[in-house]
């Protein structure tokens, strides 16, 4: 079924009011992993080519750290640790659904995203 949208102005299928009407009560329910979970989910469903250019990049970040172990980088000015790859489209997906004062990108975020999905995780060991 089509329907069309006030903020878009744009004829949309229903399935995806369907989907924001679960992502609202699922935030008023559920824990902000939960969400991230179903966003997730729901990014890789819609965006397959960012989903799948993540796990490629990931893979070449692993493979060209000086120390795969830590994420270490190569730099002869700085050492640096590449944690996670936090791709953009995620990023606006969850910003859409959380504030940065509900849901702060800070390093406590970070280190839990990157133990929860592993797959956007670059070192080894955290």
């Amino acid at each position: 079924m089509l329907v069309y949208d006030k903020t878009t102005k744009k004829i949309v299928d229903s399935t995806a009011l369907d989907v924001v009407d679960r992502i609202l009560q699922m935030r008023k329910n559920n824990s902000p992993w939960e969400v991230i979970d179903y966003l997730i989910q729901i990014w890789y469903e819609t965006a397959p080519e960012d989903g799948q250019g993540t796990l490629i990049t990931v893979r070449d970040l692993k493979e060209t750290r000086k120390d795969p172990t830590f994420g270490q980088t190569d730099d002869k000015n700085m050492d640096r640790r590449l944690v996670v790859l936090f791709p953009l489209g995620l990023q606006s997906l969850i910003r859409k659904v959380y504030t940065a004062e509900e849901l702060p990108f800070d390093k406590e975020f970070v280190l839990k995203f990157a133990n929860k999905y592993k797959s956007f995780r670059i070192p080894e060991k955290i």
